[in-house]
């Protein structure tokens, strides 16, 4: 009964980082009302339009972390899986960069140039695991 309760593990992981990230939503709108900070009101803002994205995603990774370690096979996988969350998380630091970086250029240039370049970073990052991945399984 347990080992079948597993597959559940992943949604509850789930849940409770949507949970946090909804709470960390209301504060900042909070934030933002106190202050009238419009930085502040945009970054809760991109937050609350990419919620539908972050319930995806994390039900993504976090199902896709259960099936790699549950299933042998899908071993190859790993490094596809770490590159979309190595290029999940660059997207998020670039639209923040870019949000924030309105009175700083060379923010605002990164966070553009982050955004400008995902898939050279998705595909960079994903052949240097594979490569690495090769080197250590040249090792055994």
């Amino acid at each position: 009964m347990r080992k079948s309760l597993r597959i559940l593990e992943p949604l509850v992981k789930s849940i409770f980082w949507i949970i946090v990230l909804m709470a960390l939503i209301y504060l900042i709108n909070l934030a933002s009302d106190k202050t009238y900070n419009e930085k502040i009101y945009e970054v809760g803002q991109f937050l609350s339009n990419n919620l539908a994205l972050f319930i995806i995603a994390s039900l993504f990774f976090n199902y896709a972390e259960y099936f790699i370690e549950s299933i042998q096979k899908l071993d190859a996988a790993v490094q596809l899986v770490e590159s979309i969350e190595i290029t999940f998380a660059a997207w998020i630091i670039g639209s923040l960069a870019v949000i924030v970086g309105d009175s700083e250029p060379l923010v605002m240039g990164i966070g553009q140039f982050i955004l400008q370049y995902l898939f050279v970073i998705f595909i960079a990052i994903a052949v240097t695991l594979y490569f690495l991945r090769f080197l250590e399984e040249t090792k055994k």
